[in-house]
């Protein structure tokens, strides 16, 4: 769903796939691009990545901005499945939801414990 406040919209995709899906990299680059951002080598990778425990499991917390635009997404690799949890959009709106957006990755549970 979008989140949308005046002319302001971020969307809040949570999706799970089989398998890597490619990998951190290229899942971070394509999301760069989405927002209208430069794709990144592994090298710089690490500027928009940092550990992060989801479901007491580990993963990846990804925070990328530019001056309209923000990606903020957690990765979780777990039994065989990739999980994503992405706020995309305006930059300023985004900013605004980050506290709410680290919330629900904090709170999120893959019900397996």
């Amino acid at each position: 769903d979008d989140l949308v406040t005046g002319v302001q919209t971020c969307a809040l995709p949570i999706s799970s796939f089989p398998g890597e899906v490619g990998g951190i990299l290229a899942n971070v680059n394509r999301w760069l691009g989405q927002v209208g951002m430069d794709a990144t080598d592994e090298a710089g990778l690490a500027r928009y990545l940092s550990d992060r425990s989801i479901d007491e499991k580990p993963g990846k917390l990804v925070l990328a901005e530019s001056n309209e635009q923000a990606l903020y997404a957690a990765i979780l690799f777990h039994e065989g499945r990739s999980w994503f949890l992405k706020l995309m959009g305006d930059v300023k709106l985004a900013r605004a939801e980050k506290a709410n957006f680290l919330g629900l990755i904090d709170s999120f549970c893959l019900g397996d414990h």
